[in-house]
């Protein structure tokens, strides 16, 4: 098998006429890009400013979710990691979905 480049796609245009659908491949995923930073950013402040989200136990808190799904889990290892301080990884999940967001 022999590798060369490719010449069935076209390069962009030097002079800046472009036509329509390059124009919608280069948009198409702004939607989709601005509905996940939308929801990333309200999923982190919904999480700092839950009362009860960051305590290490009681109805709704992040240890008492990780302790539900610690055996079903796909690394129980770094769940019993999270475990030892659940307020501080509730925090740390928080900020890196405004930080994704």
């Amino acid at each position: 098998m022999t590798h060369s480049m490719r010449t069935d796609t076209h390069t962009p245009y030097l002079d800046g006429h472009r036509d329509w659908r390059d124009t919608a491949t280069r948009y198409a995923l702004v939607p989709l890009r601005v509905f996940l930073g939308v929801t990333f950013v309200y999923a982190g402040l919904d999480k700092l400013t839950s009362s009860s989200f960051m305590k290490s136990s009681g109805a709704g808190s992040i240890g008492e979710t990780m302790r539900a799904v610690r055996d079903s889990s796909a690394i129980p290892a770094l769940v019993d990691f999270a475990l030892k301080n659940p307020p501080a990884f509730g925090y740390a999940m928080a900020f890196g979905e405004l930080a994704v967001g």
